[in-house]
Parts: structure tokens; sequence; C-alpha cells
């Protein structure tokens, strides 16, 4: 740029090298000031790093303490007491074991992930899609006061922006689960409720879906929070759901893949229509009749 003003004479040559000079200063103080956010991040990470290591060496010599203090009060050499303890000890260490080496975290309802730290996952971004797959077979696990709760979360998220879309993919085995008044709710909720969608596959379909993308080990259904973490459900049984959490990306991408090819799927069946507006009391059958809006509407599914 100074060259070609000098070459047309606005800027003399004093004048071009100066403004070299001076382009020059700003190039590199803002080539300096990225260095220097990079360095800052880094520091931040670096920080949150070693502020998680001392809470957690702190809590280690907490239990290290109260752990020296139970061993004073043993009764015997098999004391149960002691017995209890280090077995957990044990299979922390081990659930530790595995995180590292293959992200993935086994959990129970007596061992739960925070809803609130999971959902602060989702702030608006274009990937900030919750992909579900529900078993119509296990609608009474879906309609129990956790899943309901867990529901509800999720309808503030949509509402706020925050997710972009909650898709359901709804797996059946015969039409007596697709004419469960609550399979009927939940298709009309998600046909007629903005930000929300659901396909309907059958059963022996997403089990060959499965198998082509090589996720045999999948014993149930899964869910797909953004792009960050999977969760496989093994059981869910009202009382007493297990699952694991699988956070490694190139199988988080997998599961991605999987679920979306099941919703793009020709053999899944898509909402025939938006059907009359639902509401959340409504879906879960809060006092609402079934003559009355939000109420049952049979959809079919052929």
């Amino acid at each position: 740029m100074p060259l070609v003003l000098h070459y047309f004479h606005i800027l003399t040559k004093p004048e071009s090298v100066l403004l070299s000079l001076m382009i020059a200063c700003v190039l590199l103080l803002q080539r300096v000031a990225y260095q220097i956010t990079l360095l800052h991040s880094a520091e931040q990470a670096a920080h949150a790093v070693r502020s998680a290591e001392t809470a957690f060496a702190t809590n280690l010599d907490a239990i290290n303490d109260a752990y020296v203090a139970l061993l004073g009060r043993r009764i015997g050499e098999h004391d149960i007491f002691q017995k209890y303890f280090d077995d957990r000890a044990t299979e922390l260490r081990n659930a530790i074991y595995r995180a590292v080496d293959r992200d993935e975290l086994q959990l129970s309802r007596d061992h739960v992930v925070s809803v609130d730290s999971l959902l602060e996952l989702f702030s608006g971004r274009p990937t900030d899609v919750f992909r579900a797959v529900h078993y119509l077979a296990d609608n009474d696990f879906f309609f129990d006061v956790y899943a309901r709760q867990y529901f509800f979360r999720f309808m503030e998220l949509v509402k706020k922006g925050r997710v972009k879309e909650v898709r359901r993919l709804l797996v059946y085995d015969n039409q007596t689960e697709l004419d469960d008044p609550r399979s009927q709710r939940l298709m009309q909720f998600h046909a007629a409720t903005p930000g929300f969608g659901y396909r309907a596959i059958r059963l022996v379909d997403y089990r060959s879906m499965l198998r082509d993308h090589r996720l045999e080990g999948v014993s149930r259904d899964f869910g797909v929070y953004g792009s960050a973490y999977v969760y496989c459900a093994e059981t869910n049984q009202i009382d007493a759901p297990v699952g694991h959490w699988v956070r490694n990306q190139a199988r988080v991408e997998q599961f991605i893949r999987c679920f979306d090819a099941c919703w793009q799927q020709p053999l899944t069946t898509r909402p025939v229509g938006k059907g009359a507006k639902m509401s959340f009391d409504g879906l879960f059958g809060l006092g609402v009749k079934a003559d009355e809006p939000g109420g049952n509407a049979r959809i079919a599914i052929r």
C-alpha cells in the first residue's frame, strides 16, 4: 500500500517509509495481542485444572483422615464397616480407570450426573440438538415423575433457544405399543410443538441400523447431548435405571450418524400433520381429560 501511494505521488518517499513502519507495528501489536490471549486462555485452563486437583486432593485427605478414625473403631479383622468402604474405594478406583481408558462413565440411580451441569452444555449453538431414542415399551419409565421433570427442563431450554431442537426417535414392536394413549400423546406433542420432532421406527429396523453402524453393544436406547456426550441406557426400570455415559468424540459422532440415518430412513414413519397443540400437562395427563384440547387425538402409523 505505501509503495502504491508513493507511485502515484500521493506520499513522499519518507512518508511511505513511515507509513510502512506504522503498518508493520500495528500488525506486530496484533500478533502480540493474539499470543497474549492464547497464553491467558492456556493459563486459565491450567488454573482450572490445578483448582480441580487441589479440591480432589483435599477430599482425599479428608477421606483418609475419616478412614483412619474408622479403623480405630473396627471390631476385629473382618470389620464390616472397613470392608464396606474398602469395596467403595476399589469401585471408585476402577471407575476412574475406566473413564480414563475408555471415556465411559458407568452409572446407576445411586450414582447420577448433575442435571444442571449436563444442561449447561446447551447454549443455542447450531449443534445444540438433543437426539433421544425412546422405546414405547418403556412408557412407564418415561411418564414417571423423574423423567417428567427431566422432560420439563428440556422444554424450558427449547423455549429459551438454548436447545435448538429435540428430536425423539420412537421405537415400537407392535400396534399395541402405538395405541397406548401415552404413545399417542407423545407423538401429538412432538408433532405440534415448535422445537420438537419425532419419527417412529420398528424395533427390527432400529436394531438393523445399530448393526449397520457397528453399535451392536447398545442394549437399549440412547440419547445424544449436542455433540459432547451420549447416554446409553441398559435398563429403564423406574426403581433402578442403569446405563453409562460416553464422551469419546469418535464414538459420539458414530451415535449421531446412526441416529440421523434412522431419522432419514425411508421406513421411518414421519408425522402426517401437526394436529392440535398440546400442553406439558396434557402430554403427561395431569388433569386433562381425553376430550379436552391437549387430550388424546389418535395418530395411526401405517
